[in-house]
Formats: structure tokens, C-alpha cells, sequence
């Protein structure tokens, strides 16, 4: 239990060091792309996967907003890929659609095997030198995708934010406020500090040889996490430009929030899997590279779930022998951990205030999150020890996040 009890100080600890260094060195600004050089903007492929009729209620409102973003070159286009086993009244809309507008295409697959299949296909189809990754739920804010295109020097990987804009019940606030601080505080801190970044599959551009050089392939759950780990085993820097910003719909149930994480986090165990003895190994990568790796693969997530469960089992063994009481046990918690939790949870929030977001320290968003986060944390190690047991039993089933609600404009 003591073994257990430090191990969970040390990573909250981590947590908080990195926080404050995000909230005194970081000071992003969305202002950035106001910048942007006047010159010809370079074209674009914008590839949007989905999978029907899970996402037939978002896709269309979403391929419409993009194609209302790709106005600004003729050669842009938008090439949504879908894997349906059935037909949608959605996909019948798209036909039309492309049939009036020449920017998009639409690729139907009947096999559903995984997200990079789809992705892979669509590359191949690409018809520009620049790649443009969204999710079916996701397109850009308005006018930040032409800005970027006009800055693309046409060699670089770079990578966005992803905020979400459903923030309606209470819900979608504390998973609003969890994947902001993801972006603009852990991302962050990787990307300035040690030049790791590892969302490269959604609002991410991509130069479209080395796309089609690297491929996403089947090797783990999140594409996009492993194709920026060979990215970087290759010698190629990903560049994080917190001013690419896109909008996502959150899980809006505990259900869908569940079988999306577990994914997540099964995803990145078999990251892990495949690719441990080339992390530690490259020389390619310098040791803080290495450290932001295997701390995100492991420490983050299997040892954190490893702790929590320890202490509690232990604590629950030693309460069943009877040489502490459970008052006592919840008291050392409340005492000692949630304190730290708290305040890494505030440090947090105070760093992403600083980034130009509307929401500030005293939001209702960013409350609700200081205050859940002690059993926010307690779930998400949950889900991860949920993930280990699925490894473990040599699961690899590719489980898409259940959606059927209606677009928020």
C-alpha cells in the first residue's frame, strides 16, 4: 500500500511539474495565424473517414462545412471515405452532393476492418502534394485551413488542436475541459519541450509522399498515435501549431466515453507492444523523446491503473483483517492525494487560460472539472485496467465510439 501510495504521489507529481511549466513557459496564442504571409495558397486533399450509419447523423454537416473551407483553390478536394455494410440515407445525400459539387469524392468500402484502411485507400486517391486528416465529427474553424495552406512550406508535418463544441450537459463540460488541457498542456509541453507530438491522423497536414511512404497500418487501435511514433523513428519532426484549429463532437454518455478510452487505451499498450525496443534503441530520438514516449505509453496509463487498484486492494485487505478501519483509509486518501489531484487539476486549468480560449480559471466548464477530477482520474485508470485485461486476453477488436446525436452547429 505505501509502494502503491508513492507511486501515485511520483506520477501526480510528473503531472503537476509539467503543468506549470506549460502555464509559465507555454502562453500559446490562437492570434498567431493573424500572421499569415499573403501568398498563393498551396492545394489541399481533405480526408474525412466514417463509418456508417453510426455517423450518419454528424457526416453530412460536417462535409458540408469543409467543403465551404476548400473554396479557395479550384484543386482543392475533399475525399470522404466510408466503410458501410448497408445502405444509408446519408450516403444517397453525399451521392448527390458530389454530383453538384466537383471538390468532393466519395469512396464506399463494404468491409469494415479499421479506420486505416480507409485512410489508406483515400491516400491513394489524393490528387495534391498536401493532406489534410479529419475525423467524420471534426472540420476547421472558419478560415484556418487556407491560412495554413498559405504558410505550408509542402515539407513539414504539422499538427492542430481539437477542441470540442458540444458543452451542453455536464458531461461534454468535463471531457471539453479534459481534451483542451490534453492539447494545450500535455501536447504542449512535448511538442516545445522535446519535440514529441502524436495525433498525426486528425487535423493533422500531411505532405503526401511521406504519407505514402509510412502508410497507417493495422499494428495498433490508434492510428494516429502509431504512425507518429514511426514518424518520429524515422527521423521526421512534427510541428505543433496551436493556432490549426479544428472542433469535435464529445462523448456525450458514459457508455460511448467508456468503449472510446478503452480503445484509446488498448491502442496505446499495443503501441507499446510493437514498438518499445525501437523507442529505447533509436538513435534518432534524444532521451527526452524517449522519457515522453514510455511515460505516455506506460507510466500515464498502466502503471498509474496499476497503483490505484493496488492501493485500494490493498487498503480493502487490510481493512478486511482488521488493523485499519475504512474511515481511515478514505481520510489518507482525502488528506494526502486528493490535495495533490486538485492541484494539478487548478494548475491545469490555469495554463490553458493563458492560451487565448474564451473559457478562464473561474468557468463553469473549467470548475466542474477541477472539482471531478479526483473521480475523473479514478475512471480513466478504470478504463486503462479494462484495456490491460483485453491485451491481456489478446483482443484486438476495433470498436467505434457509438454516436446518433444530432450535429451542433
Amino acid at each position: 500500500m505505501i509502494i502503491a501510495f508513492s507511486a501515485l504521489v511520483i506520477l501526480y507529481c510528473l503531472v503537476l511539474i509539467e503543468s506549470v511549466w506549460v502555464l509559465l513557459h507555454g502562453r500559446v496564442k490562437f492570434a498567431e495565424i493573424s500572421n499569415a504571409e499573403p501568398q498563393k495558397a498551396n492545394a489541399v486533399s481533405v480526408i474525412m473517414c466514417a463509418l456508417l450509419p453510426n455517423e450518419e447523423e454528424i457526416l453530412l454537416n460536417s462535409v458540408r462545412k469543409v467543403l465551404g473551407e476548400i473554396e479557395f483553390n479550384k484543386k482543392n478536394e475533399l475525399i470522404v471515405s466510408i466503410a458501410s455494410i448497408e445502405s444509408s440515407r446519408v450516403l444517397a445525400d453525399l451521392r448527390t452532393l458530389e454530383l453538384s459539387h466537383g471538390q468532393l469524392r466519395v469512396l464506399l468500402s463494404k468491409e469494415i476492418v479499421g479506420k486505416f484502411a480507409q485512410l489508406n485507400s483515400a491516400i491513394k486517391c489524393a490528387q495534391n502534394d498536401l493532406i489534410y486528416l479529419l475525423d467524420a465529427d471534426e472540420y476547421p474553424v472558419e478560415r484556418v485551413l487556407e491560412r495554413a495552406c498559405r504558410q505550408h512550406s509542402r515539407d513539414e508535418i504539422w499538427q492542430g488542436v481539437t477542441l470540442p463544441r458540444n458543452q451542453n450537459v455536464l458531461f461534454e463540460k468535463i471531457v471539453g475541459s479534459e481534451t483542451k488541457i490534453k492539447y494545450l498542456v500535455g501536447l504542449q509541453f512535448r511538442a516545445l519541450g522535446g519535440g514529441n507530438v502524436y495525433f498525426c491522423g486528425s487535423n493533422a497536414i500531411w505532405p503526401r509522399q511521406k504519407l505514402v511512404s509510412l502508410q497507417f497500418n493495422n499494428a495498433s487501435l490508434v492510428e494516429d498515435v502509431e504512425i507518429s511514433v514511426r514518424a518520429n523513428l524515422e527521423g521526421h519532426q512534427v510541428h505543433f501549431k496551436p493556432w490549426l484549429i479544428a472542433t469535435e463532437l464529445a462523448p456525450s454518455k458514459l457508455t460511448s466515453w467508456w468503449i472510446q478510452r478503452r480503445r484509446w487505451a488498448k491502442g496505446w499498450l499495443e503501441v507499446g507492444q510493437h514498438h518499445f525496443h525501437d523507442l529505447v534503441v533509436s538513435k534518432r530520438l534524444n532521451w527526452r523523446q524517449k522519457y515522453d514516449w514510455l511515460y505516455l505509453i506506460y507510466l500515464r496509463r498502466v502503471v498509474l491503473a496499476t497503483a490505484w487498484l493496488t492501493y485500494f486492494t490493498s487498503a480493502a485487505l487490510v481493512i478486511t483483517f482488521g488493523s485499519i478501519n475504512t474511515s481511515d483509509v478514505l481520510f489518507d486518501w482525502a488528506l494526502h492525494i486528493v490535495p495533490l489531484q486538485l492541484s494539478v487539476a487548478i494548475i491545469q486549468v490555469a495554463a490553458t487560460s493563458n492560451t487565448g480560449t474564451r473559457s478562464g480559471l473561474l468557468s463553469k466548464s473549467s470548475v466542474l472539472y477541477v472539482l471531478c477530477f479526483p473521480f475523473y482520474e479514478l475512471m480513466k485508470s478504470a478504463v486503462a485496467l479494462d484495456a490491460v485485461r483485453l491485451s491481456a486476453l489478446g483482443r484486438h477488436e476495433w470498436q467505434v465510439t457509438p454516436r446518433g446525436m444530432r450535429p451542433k452547429e
